[in-house]
């Protein structure tokens, strides 16, 4: 299975997503950006999340 990036365009805001091997796009003249990751929007541990979380990645803040 090829792994997918999500990449946006800064001066547009068109979105694009394709498999990681591929060169970074370009949109309006200039190179796609990463899309970023969303707000973590649960608690970090598990004794405090809902059962049904989907566990999909997101940015929790604790990078910096």
């Amino acid at each position: 299975m090829t792994d997918l990036i999500n990449y946006v365009c800064a001066a547009c805001g068109k979105k694009r997503t394709l498999p990681a091997n591929e060169p970074t796009p370009e949109c309006c003249r200039e190179t796609m950006n990463l899309e970023p990751l969303p707000v973590c929007e649960t608690a970090p541990s598990a004794e405090h999340s809902r059962l049904d979380d989907d566990s999909s990645p997101c940015d929790d803040g604790s990078a910096g």
